[in-house]
């Protein structure tokens, strides 16, 4: 994922003189346990997010592994924590604070927190040096909610619905996610829709915060 803002602003130009419709891959956005969650959150509800997603990586000559490739964890996935913030609401980010783990030139582990104004909090944690996991949890005064493969659902997927006992409830889904982005692509091509770059351009910008303000730590 590139976070230099002018470049994708120079693209999104582009694409809007040539009529050209972009979008950028968030496969995840089509998924329907993201769309109910979100209609679970009313609007005015502060809101409590909190990101795991590893997997092991070590092979040097793989692009994740790679400065000049782009490579390294907030990258990678660190994006995906990100757009959970992005989708339940949040569009202008005040504070983040937290770290980033480097070795040969990549983050292999960036954790941290990172505050908006519309009253949301994301917690995460992303690294690319351990077992494969990935879980979202989100909360708010009302409600809590686990989605255990948030970002990689199996056919069928599952989101549970939290109390003081545990789950109290579950609700399932049976999606393939990639095939509904190809056809929502479709779809919008079909309709005429115009390029809009508005959701990557806030990620973007958050995750180049991450950079300026998170303490980075040096592996030798």
């Amino acid at each position: 994922m590139t976070t230099n803002i002018v470049d994708r602003l120079h693209v999104e130009n582009k694409a809007k003189i040539n009529q050209t419709l972009l979008c950028e891959a968030f496969m995840v956005s089509h998924h329907p346990q993201w769309h109910w969650l979100r209609s679970q959150i009313g609007k005015e509800q502060q809101v409590d997010i909190s990101i795991q997603f590893h997997y092991d990586n070590r092979d040097p000559l793989n692009i994740r592994n790679r400065p000049e490739t782009g490579g390294g964890a907030r990258l990678d996935i660190g994006c995906y924590a990100l757009w959970v913030a992005d989708w339940l609401g949040a569009s202008s980010q005040y504070e983040a604070h937290g770290y980033q783990i480097c070795r040969n030139g990549v983050d292999v582990q960036t954790s941290g927190t990172c505050w908006f104004d519309q009253g949301i909090q994301l917690h995460f944690d992303v690294s690319m040096r351990r077992s494969r996991f990935q879980q979202a949890v989100v909360q708010t005064q009302k409600g809590c909610w686990v989605i255990p493969r948030p970002f990689n659902p199996l056919a069928e997927s599952v989101v549970w619905t939290m109390d003081s006992s545990g789950i109290a409830d579950e609700e399932r889904f049976v999606a393939n996610q990639y095939e509904r982005m190809i056809a929502a692509f479709c779809s919008q091509i079909d309709s005429g829709s115009v390029t809009d770059l508005s959701s990557s351009l806030r990620i973007a910008q958050w995750s180049d915060e991450i950079v300026k303000t998170f303490e980075r730590r040096v592996l030798r």
